[in-house]
This record gives structure tokens, C-alpha cells and sequence, in this order.
């Protein structure tokens, strides 16, 4: 059984890129991270969707650890989140919030682009969740290459994994204000930005 190992940021794939492996090759066994650690493959995505994912994930489920601190998190919107308004102390959680989940709530953007940059330096290659969804045969086949894993079994990819009913059908353009993608643009100080 070959191990690899998956990072990532929260929302961002992981869990697609898990299965499709799993389906593709049944020697690999993936394990995932959302944490900073060494990871043989980091899948990123787009900062937009990263950010309505997460909201929405952490308002509608009770799996996620936001559930546990929802008094805090509740009565803030997008906007809030995105800017890093909503602050979240913690204090409903019963173990409390580590340093870096504090700064996932309450700093959204520099938490992505600190996680980002990590994966980005530390992995044997980086694969876009835009590609994995878009072109997963592609993707798949260079995982393959990369690690010398051999032709796929099927090709397989099951689109339907990792994704939550409360996230579903809410596409950053549509969700984000003019005023969050501006804020967005501007923090991240990027010129040519949709």
C-alpha cells in the first residue's frame, strides 16, 4: 500500500482529490491535512470560492468545529468573514481555538495566502481544484507520473465528494458583494483580478 499524503487548505478539494485516487489507484492509500506539515501533493483553489465554502460550510454543519462556536460566528455575514470582522474568541469551544484557528476566523485571506505559500514550498506537486474538477483525467494521470503509480484503473472521478448541501449552488460571483471582491482584490494587491 503507497502512502500519500494531501494538504491543502480547508474546502478546497481534498477530499475529491482523495477519492479519485482511491478509485484510480487501489494501491494508494491518501491521507489527508489541513495543517502545516509536509504533504506530497497540496491542492489549491481559488480564494473566492475558498472563502464562500468555508462560510457557508461553517454555518450549516454540524461536523465542523465552527458548530461547536456558532454563538460567535452567527450573527456576522460574508462581508464580515471576508474582512475579518467576524471575530471569533472561542470561548463556546470546549478545548479553546488553537493560534492558527483564530487566524483562519479572523484573518480569512492572510490565513489562505500563509497556507498557500507553505504548501506551494514544501509539496512534490501542487494540483489547481479547478483542474481536478475541470480536467480530471489530466490530473490524475500526471498524480500517476509523478509517483510512479502506474496507468489508472478506470479514470474514474466521482464529482459528487466533498461537496456540502449548504455550499452547493453558491458560486463566489454570485455570493460575494462588489465591495467584498474589491476588498479581496485590494488586499491581496492584485491588479488583474475578476
Amino acid at each position: 500500500m503507497r502512502k500519500i499524503f494531501i494538504g491543502s487548505h480547508r474546502r478546497s478539494g481534498t477530499h475529491l482529490l482523495m477519492e479519485s485516487l482511491k478509485l484510480n489507484f487501489p494501491g494508494v492509500w491518501p491521507f489527508k491535512t489541513h495543517e502545516k506539515e509536509p504533504t506530497d501533493i497540496y491542492v489549491c483553489r481559488d480564494l473566492k470560492e475558498v472563502l464562500v465554502s468555508c462560510y457557508y460550510w461553517w454555518i450549516g454543519s454540524g461536523e465542523s468545529l465552527v458548530s461547536q462556536i456558532v454563538k460567535d460566528f452567527l450573527p456576522y455575514g460574508i462581508g464580515d468573514y471576508v474582512r475579518g470582522q467576524a471575530k471569533v474568541t472561542g470561548e463556546a469551544h470546549p478545548r479553546g481555538l488553537k493560534d492558527w484557528e483564530f487566524e483562519m476566523f479572523n484573518d480569512p485571506i492572510g490565513f489562505w495566502e500563509d497556507h498557500l505559500a507553505y504548501g506551494q514550498a514544501i509539496s512534490i506537486i501542487v494540483v489547481s481544484y479547478k483542474d481536478l474538477v475541470n480536467q480530471p483525467i489530466k490530473v490524475i494521470r500526471e498524480i500517476g507520473r509523478v509517483f510512479n503509480l502506474g496507468e489508472p484503473k478506470e479514470l474514474t472521478v466521482n464529482s459528487l465528494v466533498g461537496h456540502h448541501p449548504t455550499a452547493k449552488g453558491r458560486k463566489a460571483e454570485k455570493v460575494l458583494s462588489q465591495e467584498d471582491k474589491d476588498y479581496i482584490k485590494n488586499r491581496l494587491n492584485i491588479e488583474n483580478f475578476s
